[in-house]
């Protein structure tokens, strides 16, 4: 019996390393936060979900004037340039 929960023990930290740190559903803590040269959005969420040879990162809250923020891209990891919806906050956002 030991060694069956040793073996399963050991398979389960095999498939958590197989995982990305990346991908998940993250939420802006604004308390821990800082913006310079750009207001902060009252809210986002940014999912990162694997796909493919890359990631898709999808972005969703609300600006400091209440307009709402959502964008998408996917990014292959091949070396070449993608087009996306990046919105207007891609710009002053470090990623």
């Amino acid at each position: 019996m030991a060694v069956f929960v040793v073996a399963l023990a050991g398979a389960g930290l095999m498939l958590a390393q197989d995982t990305d740190p990346f991908v998940g559903t993250w939420k802006l803590n604004l308390a821990k936060s800082k913006f310079t040269n750009t207001t902060a959005p009252k809210s986002e969420t940014r999912t990162i979900e694997a796909q493919g040879g890359g990631l898709k990162i999808s972005t969703e809250g609300i600006a400091s004037d209440g307009s709402p923020i959502s964008y998408s891209y996917t990014s292959n990891f091949d070396g070449k340039p993608r087009p996306g919806n990046r919105g207007p906050m891609y710009l002053t956002e470090q990623i």
